[in-house]
């Protein structure tokens, strides 16, 4: 298929599928490497649409963000598509990921050492206090 038919298919789709009640909810957790797209069946059929949209629309020369919104079928509460970006070579595009450095390694090891400490210097204190009201 070439990107005509495509399209062609994609209009079909688009005017058989209404966007009225398609909804689609992007959840993560915080600090999670993952998401979770929750949807209803035409929230996913919308987003399938939207995503074949995006991959065969015509860009320009040098550009990559498709002018595609997927933000109609996402809730209040779900998180929001900023863009949606379309490049051949993905992998040099990602931001790197963090890497663990030793600094950090010795941050958590510094924190959990002044940690151990307090916790026996409460204890060493609290039996202090015992030994004072109870004393002799």
């Amino acid at each position: 298929m070439d990107d005509d038919e495509i399209r062609r298919c994609v209009d079909e789709l688009d005017a058989a599928i209404t966007k009225e009640d398609a909804k689609l909810f992007i959840y993560s957790e915080e600090n999670a490497s993952f998401c979770e797209f929750i949807a209803n069946r035409k929230g996913f059929l919308r987003t399938g649409i939207e995503m074949l949209r995006a991959a065969t629309m015509p860009l320009g020369q040098d550009e990559s963000v498709t002018p595609i919104d997927l933000n109609y079928l996402v809730g209040g509460r779900g998180l929001y598509v900023r863009r949606l970006i379309r490049r051949e070579n993905v992998e040099p595009e990602l931001p790197r990921a963090k890497r663990r450095s030793w600094k950090n390694k010795a941050a958590a090891g510094g924190c959990l050492t002044l940690f151990a400490l307090l916790a026996i210097c409460t204890f060493i204190g609290m039996a202090q206090v015992f030994v004072w009201i109870f004393g002799k």
